[in-house]
């Protein structure tokens, strides 16, 4: 049978409750009803024919805000899919990135004159029924389209409220972007399948972040683990949390003396997540003990099968929320321990050969994030040109206040000479994408750049 459309959801969400708080608005204090965000999106539903969009993809950029999710129920009501951008995506470059997704229309925000601009995109849809477009993080390379549809979508964002006991009385805090997979599961679904309000938020800064919770009694709050991070450091009063009472840490694992500084300054526990684009949620840490502990990311969502590949070690995802029906290959890797937790052990990359020597450049990453100094690191592989003999070695980046040097003298003192990186750049923090993850696409450039900005291990 059919799933209602994400539409057919809403409007029934909407009814139940007219009057109920939908938005709220981080800076301006504004509040939406539920009947009030309908109303916006039939505003702008009257704008779009449905002759012209339906069965077509309309791509836009828009921060966290009421016109995001009303033109995304707009473009459902008029069967087209809604394909978000990166809201921090300059203007000039919209079109080209819409284009090169392979959507048929640009959503233009003019106040005056909201328009559509056509785009030289003539292919059909890959799947029926689509009704969002996820990009994955692009973190290795341009980002991919994925195509959803409504059964997909309101999936996962069941399988997240169900297993994170998250209600229509809590109160989200959207601070992670609309569009992503992430804030697609654990704030826009909730709102659209049960009504749970969000309070749209473009801040990073703890300390706003901390007087929007307050002000707005947030309940729920989906984050990543370098604002937690900022939360633990700053001074804030731990009065302005006392409102939340679930803290989820997704985009990679929260450390664990983070997690235990987290909590015992604000006394509230933060649970680690992992999704990926191409499924939705996949594990959560029910408790918060395994994060606490450092031991494990979790155990898999309701609904949701989590295998490992008995090769590889890639973890498999089959979930009513996945882009296929089939199973899904991710690229990472795990384990799992006694309490049936996964553990995340790094990612399906190319072993290094280093004098005739394999090395997992996952090893050597974890290696680096056990030095007291270190908070983050990530460790690449590069591969000389034949005329510089095309042999391996490897280049890393790491987060820390100590000095590069420090770093490499401490990890020659653990590790064998061809697991010490060839290069290696010390930084205050490493970039990060809109998803909290590691951006290695800017890691490589800055690993990239002349050899006054490196360390060269004088071993090599």
């Amino acid at each position: 049978m059919m799933s209602d459309s994400l539409w057919q959801t809403w409007t029934h969400t909407a009814a139940s409750a007219p009057g109920a708080p939908a938005l709220l608005d981080g800076v301006t204090g504004e509040m939406l009803s539920r009947a009030d965000l309908t109303e916006r999106a039939m505003r702008l539903a009257a704008l779009l024919s449905a002759d012209a969009v339906g069965g077509r993809t309309v791509a836009f950029a828009e921060r966290n805000c009421a016109r995001w999710l009303a033109l995304s129920l707009a473009l459902n009501h008029a069967g087209a899919a809604a394909l978000p951008l990166d809201a921090t995506l300059p203007a000039a470059q919209r079109q080209t990135a819409a284009t090169a997704l392979g959507a048929h229309f640009l959503f233009h925000w003019e106040e005056k004159d909201p328009r559509l601009e056509s785009l030289p995109s003539p292919q059909p849809w890959p799947v029926p029924e689509v009704c969002l477009v996820k990009l994955t993080s692009g973190s290795t390379g341009q980002p991919q389209p994925l195509f959803f549809n409504a059964s997909q979508m309101l999936a996962d964002g069941r399988q997240v409220c169900a297993t994170m006991d998250i209600g229509a009385g809590d109160v989200n805090l959207g601070a992670i972007p609309f569009g992503h997979s992430y804030g697609l599961g654990n704030l826009v679904l909730p709102l659209i399948a049960q009504g749970t309000p969000i309070v749209c938020s473009n801040e990073m800064l703890p300390a706003a972040l901390a007087e929007e919770i307050a002000r707005f009694g947030v309940t729920i709050f989906p984050t990543v683990p370098v604002v937690l991070r900022g939360l633990v450091e700053a001074n804030i009063d731990p009065a302005q949390l006392r409102s939340l009472r679930r803290v989820i840490s997704a985009g990679a694992p929260l450390r664990a003396e983070v997690a235990a500084a987290f909590a015992e300054k604000y006394g509230v526990r933060a649970h680690n997540f992992y999704g990926a684009s191409e499924t939705g949620g996949i594990c959560y840490d029910r408790t918060g003990e395994a994060t606490l502990s450092g031991r494990a990311i979790g155990t898999p969502l309701a609904g949701v099968e989590v295998r490992l590949d008995e090769v590889t070690g890639q973890v498999k995802v089959r979930s009513a929320a996945a882009v296929t029906s089939g199973e899904v290959v991710l690229p990472d890797l795990g384990k799992w321990n006694d309490q049936g937790e996964l553990s995340l052990t790094g990612r399906a990359v190319p072993v290094a050969n280093i004098g005739g020597k394999k090395v997992d450049p996952a090893e050597v990453e974890r290696a680096l994030r056990a030095l007291p100094t270190v908070r983050d690191a990530w460790v690449g592989v590069q591969t000389r040109t034949a005329a510089k003999g095309g042999d391996d070695f490897l280049l890393a980046a790491v987060e820390t206040t100590a000095h590069r040097d420090e770093i490499l003298r401490t990890l020659a003192a653990r590790l064998p000479t061809w697991q010490v990186p060839r290069r290696l750049v010390a930084m205050t923090q490493l970039p990060r994408n809109a998803r909290g993850k590691l951006d290695r696409a800017a890691l490589e450039k800055v690993l990239k750049l002349p050899p006054v900005a490196e360390v060269l291990n004088p071993k090599l």
